[in-house]
């Protein structure tokens, strides 16, 4: 069953009851939620996404070959880190910086939640 926040969700955004059916909502949300990275200018990352399509292809890893940037035009560059040999998996981190530095246990808990 749909969760409280889509419930609000779909409440904020279509108060007639209007809206799509609230299954469909939250598959959707979530899609977003993990496909999307984080564009917020402070320490809240709840503040902005956005959703690139070909970076959402990419894996995680905490030792990633590769890293990624927006620029001022919000336009996603994607570099590698070390030497990526033809058919090598391109690996990104999901984490911050300073969530890498955590030990294993704690990045899979962020990482699972």
């Amino acid at each position: 069953s749909p969760t409280a926040s889509t419930r609000a969700v779909a409440e904020e955004f279509w108060p007639s009851g209007a809206g799509p059916e609230l299954t469909r909502l939250e598959r959707l949300l979530q899609v977003f939620i993990y496909n999307s990275f984080d564009q917020g200018s402070g320490d809240d990352a709840l503040e902005a996404g956005g959703l690139y399509l070909a970076a959402s292809m990419l894996s995680h890893s905490c030792a990633p070959n590769a890293a990624w940037h927006l620029d001022d035009a919000n336009s996603f560059h994607l570099h590698a880190r070390t030497h990526i040999r033809e058919g090598e998996e391109i690996t990104i981190p999901y984490l911050s910086v300073a969530d890498l530095c955590l030990p294993t246990p704690d990045r899979r808990e962020i990482l699972s939640a």
